[in-house]
């Protein structure tokens, strides 16, 4: 008895915990490519011969590429590009590494499903150009980019203001080559019509009734000449922007009471950075005591945004609260006057009364307190 409760207790579980780790690196193993070392959260590639010449990628009849957190690729001369697909299975990946190798080219959308990517080091490779939009949806604690033949040009800028605004933990010495093949220190680029964009939104607040409909401009400006679009977040309510070079609209219609409190966003973006404007949505519930004059009030002021910023702030104007003052006295008086009429008609009946009555004044005891004689 005691042996089976020592084999089917803790210790049983923990003997089946070890197996299924020694299966998955055995999956993870066999799903491995060439040149390459992989652990149920890792890939290590760092052998040159015979080398990949391509991203790894892991078989998912084998492996859960899901749970690799980082990617060590170092020595692979062949490998030259990142494909926009190379990467997707990898969604929980959070470090990688590609150095002294012949990476030439990042396609644009590489890294669209990793955004729990924190660390990138491209050292030592062949990148001549690299976009600022292969990683401005992520957080990156660290961007290593030592080492590579940029080309003087717009293009790399914005590595330059990268290195200014977000400075890594180590300093980079970073270079490009110009048009003579000459090294350029990237802390010293200069290049002509090359700066960041701005963008300007016509409203800092924006406060509306619930069920009105608003719209917002925006202007952009800077050269490179910027792109424009309009950040929503998680909007609820119905919404439609048009786009015209460096202007650009939002309609949003039917506005919801649940959209109170988000920011819409403008932003400008171009080859160096971008900029955005933002407001802040306040949306105030319709009054029902007074629904008229509201409508009166805020009919018009639906469709400018300027109008609506100053008086939606729900708040009613001082002449209805006034109005609604003199309603409430006139009908006090009234109703005072009322009373006051009936109690002198009734006693002008009773004292017609009495003055008929053949009892004379000694049957009137109602208002009179005189002793009746027998």
């Amino acid at each position: 008895m005691s042996s089976w409760t020592r084999w089917h207790g803790p210790a049983m579980a923990r003997l089946w915990g070890f197996c299924w780790l020694i299966v998955g690196f055995w999956r993870a193993a066999l799903a491995c490519p060439t040149s390459c070392k992989c652990s149920a959260s890792r890939i290590w590639c760092g052998d040159p011969s015979p080398g990949i010449v391509a991203f790894p990628k892991l078989e998912a009849t084998s492996a859960d590429p899901e749970n690799i957190t980082e990617i060590y690729i170092a020595n692979q001369k062949r490998l030259e590009i990142i494909n926009e697909d190379d990467l997707e299975a990898y969604v929980g990946l959070k470090n990688l590494t590609i150095v002294d190798s012949g990476l030439k080219s990042v396609a644009h959308k590489a890294f669209l499903k990793n955004s729990n990517l924190q660390h990138i080091n491209f050292t030592r490779n062949k990148l001549t150009i690299l976009s600022r939009k292969h990683f401005r949806h992520l957080d990156l604690s660290e961007l290593i980019l030592v080492g590579n033949p940029f080309t003087c040009s717009c293009d790399v800028m914005w590595i330059k203001t990268l290195q200014e605004t977000k400075p890594s933990p180590e300093t980079q010495d970073l270079y490009c080559l110009d048009e003579n093949s000459k090294n350029i220190s990237l802390a010293n680029l200069q290049i002509p019509h090359c700066g960041l964009p701005s963008a300007n939104l016509a409203a800092p607040n924006l406060t509306v009734e619930e069920g009105k409909s608003i719209t917002l401009s925006c202007t952009v400006a800077g050269d490179p000449v910027p792109n424009l679009y309009w950040d929503v977040g998680n909007l609820v309510s119905k919404h439609m922007n048009e786009t015209s070079h460096t202007q650009g609209s939002l309609r949003i219609t039917n506005i919801s009471s649940d959209d109170s409190g988000k920011q819409i966003s403008c932003v400008a973006e171009n080859l160096v950075g971008e900029d955005q404007d933002s407001v802040n949505l306040t949306v105030h519930c319709a009054n029902p005591n007074y629904p008229d004059v509201i409508y009166e009030d805020y009919g018009t002021a639906a469709n400018d945004i300027g109008d609506t910023t100053n008086k939606s702030n729900g708040t009613l104007p001082t002449g209805v609260v006034d109005t609604g003052r003199e309603h409430l006295s006139v009908y006090a008086v009234v109703v005072i006057a009322s009373v006051v009429g009936f109690c002198l008609l009734v006693m002008l009946f009773l004292l017609k009364l009495a003055r008929h009555s053949k009892f004379g004044m000694k049957g009137f005891v109602l208002f009179h307190k005189i002793p009746l004689d027998g």
